[in-house]
């Protein structure tokens, strides 16, 4: 049955109830098989160095039991720890810890930064929780550790803060107020309402509901304080367990089914759908009540997130305690393949027309994505191709500025997808398109963040191709060379995650890029933007570059100083390492200097990045170093003019320049056969040119192909045509005639087969017959 929630103010508008009776918690102490390393309490009749073996702190200081006497008939101190190792919650009557044997080991004493040690339970038990008896010597200290259950599988937590025995309120004391006792002097401490122990408490996700707890594992992750677990006491599930793997199904924008299992026998289940961190409920306040272990909800909004709360109603009086929250995300509109946003393209390079890209909600497609080794929810759209080549860019981000991988497939449909292009920084140039084609893009979080608050808009563009026939993707250039995106008011600085900016990326452990837009008087020197090398560490800004061939890069870069005279080196080499210094740009702050070299690609360096380091700053090495239109580039293709022209009087090709490692292929269908000299040089000699016609030649590299055409206009030459011309006897002749072809000249001759040229077309003999 599908019951609805009507919304207040788009929240949810809940009955509130207030229940008679919900069932008290239910502890049970676990008992500790091994694992305590230390006795820290001094007991019985004795000095306190013959009845423990530890302090709580590095002093020495330890507990004591009311049943010590240093001497028999001697001294007792009733406020101390009770001598059957019983302690009961001041806070909690229901609650109790059962310490070890105190003339045994009692204590997992961890003194040391990494020192761990695991607590392994003779009674498992299933819980909601686990309450540890905890205290901490000579300050606080931190924990952190590992939940083993009973079928192996594991729960962890970190980052646990231990109070140090005196004085805290940051957890709740469980006892107080008795006594401590020196191991060397046996000297005793009473002060008022210390020392204390603490209750330290370690929730079961709920996932894990239902399983035993076998074993906890402590490791002590701070330099100070002395860690002591004492005790730990599970809060049991109870006779009313909460429900348990609480998950939504065949979600859509707005509706989900959500659904949970049972620990118990219940056949009634409350279930509360309310804005996303809004307080969890009491035990007073009341849900929609159903009698099975689902609840379909379609009055969810968009792209909205949601906590969700079940418990179990086992009878009239008698509740679960709330199971979650569980929190859910509507998803987007684009979330699969199957329903994509379309994105328009944009006729020019300019990005008049975006679609807006969001994450909130999104989840991880079947499909198979081999671009980006994490993928924890993406997102589809696509276009079609009005050009062989566009560009694809992302632009305008918000929210938690996480990497996203863009993936390019080609195929019919969501069924026959082909990965054709991918991308980590924003950009594709996608070449070799086919026009009226439909291609698909992924976008993806390659993190495993899951707050996807990460907002956007992708853009397809159409770059400049000039008349050659070279493809683009045999050129290598740079990406936002002059740094002008994202954009940002004149006369201030933007401080961005590398994620938000196309093309480029920092070595920097906070991900930060520094750019400026015209302020404190120095102006870009090329465009509105720039950068300063190091935003708030020394690091490196960088991009990369696939070069399955070896290549030859030409670099330009403006560079200034700016509170005197600053360096940085550009590096170059496979991402990782190892790098070389190729330039040294060492500039004064009055003026920007640009300055340019050559590069060659090793073999074998599939890869290559280009990486600017500061050497120095006037201003510290945080302060200075300005870079501003970046250049990086390359042409594995043609350089020589193309298309080609051969005249009549030509019948070889020479002239000819591609770049790259490669080889050259005739077409099959060029108008005759030629010879190519030698099919791998970089300066080929083409003849053999008979029939005209235009001829084109592959030049092929590892990195790419591209055309040569050459229009050949033949060596051979049609008779011209004339008309027969008849005359009278006598009659006054006219010059003769004749059409010459289109690109020729007519040169007339005395006779048919050649002879003397004329100076004038021939004028006929009308005086005899003939």
């Amino acid at each position: 049955m599908r019951k609805k929630i009507i919304f207040h103010c788009l929240f949810l508008l809940l009955l509130l109830i207030i229940q008679s009776k919900v069932v008290a918690q239910q502890y049970q102490p676990l008992s500790v098989s091994s694992g305590f390393n230390a006795d820290v309490v001094a007991n019985g009749v004795g000095t306190p160095l013959s009845s423990s073996t530890a302090g709580i702190d590095a002093s020495n200081w330890a507990l004591l039991s009311n049943d010590y006497q240093q001497t028999a008939g001697g001294t007792t101190y009733p406020n101390a720890i009770s001598s059957n190792g019983l302690i009961t919650s001041m806070n909690d009557a229901n609650l109790t810890f059962q310490l070890n044997s105190l003339s045994a080991n009692n204590s997992l004493r961890l003194g040391t930064q990494n020192q761990s040690g695991t607590l392994v339970f003779s009674n498992p038990e299933a819980a909601l929780s686990v309450a540890v008896l905890v205290t901490s010597g000579d300050g606080s200290s931190t924990v952190s550790g590992v939940i083993t259950f009973t079928d192996n599988t594991t729960q962890i937590f970190t980052g646990l803060s231990i109070p140090d025995w005196y004085n805290s309120t940051a957890l709740p004391t469980v006892l107080w107020n008795m006594g401590r006792i020196n191991r060397n002097t046996a000297a005793v401490q009473n002060p008022a309402n210390n020392p204390r122990l603490y209750q330290l408490d370690i929730a079961i996700d709920g996932s894990n509901y239902g399983k035993s707890i076998q074993s906890l594992e402590f490791t002590k992750t701070s330099s100070g304080g002395v860690a002591n677990i004492l005790a730990v006491t599970a809060s049991l599930l109870g006779n009313c367990p909460p429900p348990i793997s609480l998950s939504a199904i065949n979600g859509t924008p707005t509706s989900a089914d959500f659904v949970w299992s049972s620990l118990g026998s219940e056949t009634q289940w409350e279930i509360i759908i309310q804005a996303e961190g809004a307080p969890a409920p009491g035990s007073g306040v009341s849900g929609v009540s159903v009698n099975q272990m689902s609840y379909y909800a379609n009055f969810l909004l968009p792209n909205t997130g949601y906590d969700v709360y079940v418990r179990a109603v086992c009878s009239g009086t008698e509740y679960s305690i709330w199971s979650g929250p569980f929190n859910y995300y509507t998803p987007v509109a684009n979330d699969t393949c199957s329903s994509p946003t379309t994105i328009p393209v944009n006729s020019g390079s300019d990005c008049a027309q975006v679609a807006p890209g969001a994450f909130l909600g999104a989840t991880v497609s079947p499909e198979p994505n081999y671009c980006g080794a994490i993928n924890t929810g993406d997102i589809w759209f696509d276009f079609t191709a009005t050009a062989n080549t566009h560009i694809i860019s992302l632009s305008n981000f918000a929210g938690a500025p996480l990497p996203i991988v863009l993936t390019v497939y080609e195929g019919n449909d969501c069924n026959s997808l082909t990965q054709v292009f991918c991308s980590s920084v924003n950009y594709i140039t996608a070449t070799g398109l086919t026009i009226g084609e439909t291609y698909y893009i992924r976008a993806s979080i390659n993190d495993t963040n899951t707050t996807h608050t990460t907002t956007f808009d992708i853009c397809v563009s159409t770059p400049d191709i000039s008349g050659s026939n070279n493809s683009l993707e045999c050129l290598i250039d740079t990406i936002n060379s002059d740094f002008e995106t994202p954009s940002f008011p004149s006369g201030g600085t933007g401080w961005y995650n590398h994620n938000q900016i196309q093309g480029w990326r920092t070595t920097a452990s906070d991900e930060v890029i520094e750019m400026w837009n015209n302020f404190q008087g120095v102006t870009a020197y090329s465009g509105d933007q720039f950068i300063e090398l190091n935003a708030n560490e020394a690091s490196g800004v960088y991009q990369d570059f696939d070069t399955p061939v070896s290549t030859v890069f030409n670099f330009g870069f403006a560079h200034r100083g700016r509170l005197g005279t600053d360096s940085c080196g550009l590096y170059a080499g496979p991402p990782g390492g190892p790098y070389t210094l190729i330039f040294t740009a060492t500039t004064g702050n009055s003026d920007w200097q640009y300055y340019t070299g050559t590069y060659t690609v090793p073999n074998g360096q599939t890869q290559t990045r280009f990486i600017f380091e500061a050497i120095s700053a006037a201003g510290g090495i945080t302060v200075g170093n300005f870079l501003d239109a970046v250049t990086f580039t390359a042409n594995n293709g043609i350089l020589s003019d193309n298309p080609m022209t051969l005249d009549c009087d030509q019948d070889s090709a020479s002239l000819i320049l591609a770049a790259g490692v490669g080889t050259w292929v005739a077409h099959s269908d060029n108008p005759s056969s030629t010879t190519i000299d030698d099919v791998n040089s970089n300066t080929p000699l083409i003849t053999g040119f008979a029939a005209p016609g235009i001829y084109r030649y592959d030049w092929t590299t590892l990195y790419c192909s591209s055309t040569l055409e050459i229009n050949f206009s033949g060596n051979t030459v049609p008779a011209p045509e004339a008309e027969d011309v008849t005359y009278c006897l006598g009659q006054t002749a006219v010059p003769l005639q004749a059409t010459a072809l289109a690109g020729y000249v007519l040169n007339w001759y005395d006779v048919s087969d050649g002879g003397t040229a004329l100076n004038s077309a021939p004028i006929p003999d009308t005086s005899l017959p003939g």
